[in-house]
C-alpha cells in the first residue's frame, strides 16, 4: 500500500547488486560441480542443498542490519523509512528466487561448461583430503601453481598463512593507520547530504510600520537585482506580512519575524546551468545586499528533513526581560564572529503600544462603569459598533461604527473624554492614565521558562559543527545572569538524535547477527571473526571519504555504514562455511584455509563487484538520458545518494580485500598458536627432564 517515491527507488538501486548475491553463490557452486562431472539437474540440486545454510545465514544477517532502521523515530525516520522496507522485501524475495527458482531454471536450461579443468582440479583436491604433511604440502603446491588471478591470490595468501601472527598484526596496524589518518585529515561532518538546489529563497527584511505598498516597493528593488543573475529562470515574489508569507511552503521553518517580502527563485535545469548553483546563490546575495535600508537572507530550499537555520540556540530563563537582554548580547556577538551570516533572534520587534490604565479605586468613588469606559475609548480607535447594514446589491452585511474625526483620534484626547456616571459627566483623566510600553506581539515559554531563539546560518566554506563549537566555547567563557540556560536545537538536536539512534541500531544489528552466526557455526570465535569484517568496512568507509573529499553525513554515511554491517559479512560467512567443510574432510588448517579461499574467490569477487557496480553510477553522480542518448555527470537527484553510495562502495571493496586476506589468516592463527604452545610445553618438559637427569 505504499506509493513510489525517491527513497523506495534508491532502495531498489541499493539492492540491485545485493539481490543477485545469493543467486551468484548457487550458480557458481553448480557450475563447479558440473565441471567435476555432474549433470545440470544434479549439480543445481547439490548447490541448493549445500548452499542453503550459508545463504540463509548471510541473508538473515543482512536483514538483521536493516531491521532496526524500521524503528527510526522522528521526521528523519519518516524520511528514511521506505529504504529498509524496500531492502527487507527485495532480499526476502531474492532468497526464494535463489533457493527455488534458480535451481529449477538452471537444471532445465544450463549445459555443462567447457574448459572447467581448473574447477575440476579444485574439486578433486577438496574431496581427496590430506595424506599427512606430504598431502598438505602437495595441495599447497598445486594451488600456488594455478594460472591467472587464482594462482596469484593463492601465492600471496600462502605467504601470509605461513606467518599468520605477523599478517594479523599488519592488518590491524593498517586499520589503525586509516583511523588515525581520518582523525587528522577528515573534512568534517554534516547532518544531511549537501546537494545543489533547484530553488532559492530570498528573504527581504526591514523594520518599521510599513504599508503593503512600501513593502512591495522594497521587495521589487531586490527583485530587479535578482533578475539580472545568470541561470535564474523564474522569480515569484510575494510582499506582505509574515502571516501571509508563511502560507507558502518550502521556505523552511525559520522565516524572519521582520519579513516584508520573499522571492522564490527557480533556477534553469541542471544540464543548462553555466556554473554551480552555489555560485549563483552567492551572486544573488551579493547583488541583493546592494539595496540600502534592508536586510537580505538567501537560502536554498530544504529538500531533506527540515531543520531550519544551521545554528538554533535556545535561551531560557525565569525573567523575560533578562532572556531578551541575553539573546541580544548573543546576537551581537554572532555578528562579530567569523563564519556566521543571517543572524536573527526572536526578541520583540522595535515598537511600542499604548496601555489605558484604570485606577479602579478612584473609578469606584465616581461610580464609573469600566465597560462603558471601554466603549468610550473605542471612539478614539476602531470605533463603537452600533449596528449592521446590508446594501441591496451585496450579500454580506457591513458594520456601522461611530468614532471621532481623524484629527481628534490621538492618545492625548483620552483624559479629556467625559464618562456619564451617577455623579454626572466625569473626565477620564480623574481615574485613567496612559502608559507607553514596548510592543510585545508574542511570548514563548518552554518547560515553564521563557524561551527566545537566536539563529544564524554558516557561511560557505565553514564547517557548521566547528562554528557551533566556537559559539559553545564562547558561551562557557561568559558570565551570565542566574537562571539563564542554553540549548542547541534544530540541526544539532536532530544530528545528535540521529547519531544516537544509528548507534543503537548498529548495536542491535550486531547482536542479532551474532546470534545468527553462533547458531550457524556453533562457535563464538568464528562468529566474532565474521563480525570483524565490520571493522574492516568502517576503515573502508573512512578511506572513501578521504579519497573522495567528502564530509561525514550523519544520515547518509551513517545509513551506509549500517547497511554495510549486513552486506560485508556475507563473504566471510561463505568462506568460513567452506573452511569448516574442508576441515571435516580431513584437511589441515593451513591447507583448508588456502583451499577454501581459492574455492570462494570467484563467488566473493562476483558478489562484491555486482554490488559495487550497481552503486557506482550514484557515487559518481552519473545520469543517463534514455530518450535522447548521452550521459553526464552531476545529477541533482543522484547527488542525494553520493555519500551513502560512497560508503558502501569503498567499505565493501576494502572489506572484501581484507576478508580474502585476513579471514583465512585468522582461521589458521588459533591452530598455529596452539602448535606453538604445545611446542613450548614440549621443549620445557624436555629441558626439565634433562635437568632432573643431570
Amino acid at each position: 500500500g505504499k506509493t513510489m517515491n525517491v527513497m523506495m527507488l534508491f532502495g531498489l538501486v541499493l539492492t540491485v547488486g545485493m539481490l543477485v548475491d545469493a543467486a551468484i553463490v548457487v550458480v557458481e557452486f553448480a557450475d563447479r560441480r558440473m565441471a567435476e562431472g555432474l549433470a545440470p539437474p544434479q549439480a543445481f540440486t547439490a548447490a541448493a542443498q549445500r548452499m542453503f545454510a550459508p545463504i540463509l545465514s548471510s541473508t538473515a544477517t543482512t536483514l538483521a542490519a536493516f531491521l532496526p532502521l524500521l524503528f527510526w523515530p522522528g521526521v528523519v525516520g519518516k524520511f528514511m523509512a521506505n529504504l529498509p522496507v524496500t531492502v527487507v522485501i527485495v532480499l526476502s524475495a531474492s532468497l526464494f528466487v535463489a533457493m527455488v527458482v534458480i535451481p529449477v531454471l538452471g537444471g532445465m536450461l544450463m549445459r555443462k561448461p567447457a574448459g572447467g579443468d581448473a574447477l575440476a582440479s579444485l574439486g578433486a583436491l577438496a574431496q581427496a583430503g590430506d595424506d599427512g604433511k606430504d598431502g598438505a604440502r602437495r595441495i599447497e603446491q598445486e594451488l600456488t601453481s594455478l594460472p591467472g588471478l587464482a594462482g596469484a591470490y593463492a601465492r600471496l595468501l600462502h605467504a601470509l598463512l605461513r606467518r599468520p601472527l605477523l599478517a594479523a598484526l599488519g592488518g590491524l596496524a593498517l586499520i589503525g593507520a586509516i583511523f588515525a589518518a581520518y582523525a587528522t585529515y577528515n573534512n568534517g561532518s554534516e547532518f544531511f547530504a549537501r546537494v545543489e538546489p533547484e530553488r532559492i529563497f530570498v528573504f527581504v527584511r526591514a523594520r518599521g510600520n510599513l504599508s503593503a505598498e512600501e513593502k512591495l516597493a522594497l521587495t521589487r528593488r531586490v527583485e530587479r537585482q535578482v533578475l539580472q543573475v545568470a541561470d535564474v529562470q523564474t522569480v515569484h515574489t510575494v510582499a506582505g506580512s509574515v502571516g501571509r508569507l508563511a502560507l507558502n511552503a518550502g521556505a523552511g521553518r525559520d522565516q524572519p519575524r521582520d519579513l516584508v517580502g520573499r522571492m522564490l527563485v527557480e533556477l534553469v535545469p541542471h544540464a543548462e546551468r553555466t556554473r554551480s548553483a552555489w555560485k549563483t546563490l552567492d551572486e544573488i546575495r551579493r547583488r541583493a545586499q546592494q539595496v540600502p535600508g534592508i536586510i537580505i537572507e538567501v537560502r536554498k530550499q530544504e529538500d531533506g528533513p527540515p531543520t531550519g537555520k544551521d545554528i538554533r540556540l535556545q535561551v531560557r530563563g525565569n525573567d523575560l526581560a533578562t532572556v531578551n537582554t541575553v539573546a541580544g548580547r548573543i546576537s551581537a556577538a554572532l555578528r562579530g564572529m567569523q563564519g556566521f551570516i543571517d543572524v536573527e533572534d526572536e526578541r520583540p520587534l522595535p515598537g511600542f503600544e499604548r496601555h489605558v490604565v484604570v485606577n479602579r479605586e478612584e473609578a469606584g468613588r465616581f461610580g464609573a462603569d469600566v465597560v462603558s469606559l471601554g466603549a468610550l475609548v473605542q471612539l478614539l480607535t476602531d470605533g463603537v459598533k452600533i449596528g449592521k447594514y446590508r446594501p441591496p446589491d451585496a450579500d454580506d452585511e457591513l458594520e456601522i461604527r461611530v468614532r471621532f474625526p481623524e484629527s481628534a483620534r490621538t492618545p492625548s484626547k483620552v483624559k479629556h473624554l467625559r464618562l456619564l456616571t451617577a455623579a454626572g459627566l466625569v473626565p477620564l483623566g480623574e481615574f485613567v492614565h496612559i502608559e507607553t510600553r514596548p510592543l510585545v506581539d508574542s511570548i514563548t515559554r518552554k518547560d515553564g521558562l521563557y524561551s527566545v531563539y537566536v539563529k544564524a546560518n554558516v557561511a560557505e566554506g565553514f564547517d557548521r559543527n566547528a562554528r557551533q563549537r566556537q559559539l559553545a566555547t564562547w558561551l562557557q567563557r561568559q558570565q551570565w545572569p542566574a537562571g539563564i540556560s542554553f540549548r542547541f536545537r534544530g540541526a544539532d538536536e536532530e544530528q545528535r538524535a540521529t547519531a544516537q539512534f544509528l548507534g543503537k541500531a548498529v548495536l542491535a544489528a550486531i547482536l542479532l547477527m551474532l546470534l545468527i552466526l553462533v547458531a550457524q557455526f556453533n562457535s563464538l570465535y568464528l562468529a566474532l571473526l565474521v563480525l570483524s569484517t565490520l571493522l574492516m568496512s568502517v576503515a573502508g568507509v573512512l578511506v572513501g571519504m578521504l579519497v573522495m573529499g567528502q564530509k561525514f553525513s550523519v544520515i547518509m554515511t551513517g545509513t551506509g555504514m549500517v547497511a554495510l554491517a549486513g552486506i560485508v559479512v556475507n563473504n566471510a560467512i561463505v568462506l568460513i562455511d567452506t573452511f569448516q567443510i574442508n576441515l571435516r574432510r580431513g584437511h589441515a588448517a593451513l591447507a583448508a584455509a588456502l583451499l577454501s579461499a581459492v574455492q570462494r574467490l570467484r563467488p566473493v569477487l562476483l558478489t562484491t563487484i555486482t554490488t559495487m557496480v550497481g552503486l557506482m553510477p550514484l557515487m559518481f553522480e552519473l545520469e543517463l538520458d534514455w530518450l535522447h542518448g548521452g550521459m553526464r555527470i552531476g545529477s541533482e537527484i543522484s547527488g542525494w545518494w553520493v555519500q551513502l553510495s560512497t560508503a558502501i562502495v569503498f567499505g565493501l571493496g576494502f572489506a572484501t580485500i581484507l576478508t580474502l586476506l585476513l579471514t583465512p589468516v585468522l582461521l589458521v592463527l588459533p591452530a598455529r598458536l596452539r602448535g606453538l604452545w604445545q611446542h613450548l610445553r614440549k621443549t620445557r618438559a624436555q629441558d626439565l627432564s634433562t635437568a632432573v637427569r643431570e
